[in-house]
């Protein structure tokens, strides 16, 4: 691998190159490297709305949901920290990324039952079933890890996730980084040459 010296300009052709002689996919570079900040985690829950952490609403197709979290659970505990109030959960679960699998302690009818729930975006929520969900998985699935990378150049590629690793090169042959994560329909990232 040859990686190149300096980062490509904003417009610029880049290929995913694969095992084969054609390229994976081709694309253009769209934004120069830069951090992309940590999301937080959603659980899916609505909550009391008196400072305790009872669940008065689980959003459908959500952690929670899948996790088994019913309307009047209250959520005690957040991966062995109490939660004893709904500021206290929220920011415990925020503190999580999506895609962490985290260990919720339910108070249920009197009894105490543990369920593992794996996060999800607020972004998810907010377009799930909708056009804007649609679109970004009009190219396929996404990466479970999309964003909390403290460099990345941004292309518009189109990757599988289990296409992600591998070199993305310039027309000359050079790579210009690792394909590291696809985040929407027209966006993947990948760790610059420099960072690399």
């Amino acid at each position: 691998v040859r990686f190149a010296r300096t980062s490509p300009l904003v417009g610029s052709w880049a290929a995913t190159v694969g095992l084969w002689r054609d390229p994976v996919a081709v694309g253009i570079v769209s934004v120069p490297p830069r951090a992309l900040p940590r999301q937080a985690g959603v659980l899916g829950v609505e909550l009391d709305q008196f400072n305790a952490p009872i669940v008065t609403k689980v959003r459908p197709d959500t952690g929670a949901d899948k996790a088994g979290v019913r309307v009047g659970d209250r959520i005690v505990a957040v991966s062995g920290e109490a939660t004893p109030t709904r500021v206290e959960l929220i920011r415990r679960v925020r503190s999580f990324s999506p895609g962490d699998e985290v260990e919720l302690e339910i108070l249920r009818d009197g009894q105490r039952i543990t369920l593992v729930a794996v996060l999800k975006s607020e972004s998810s929520l907010q377009t799930s079933g909708s056009r804007g969900d649609t679109a970004s998985m009009t190219g396929g699935p996404l990466s479970e890890r999309r964003f909390g990378f403290p460099r990345a150049l941004q292309h518009d590629t189109v990757l599988r996730p289990s296409e992600c690793g591998g070199p993305l090169v310039n027309l000359d042959g050079e790579t210009i980084g690792l394909n590291i994560a696809r985040s929407g329909r027209t966006e993947s990232y990948a760790l610059d040459a420099a960072a690399v």
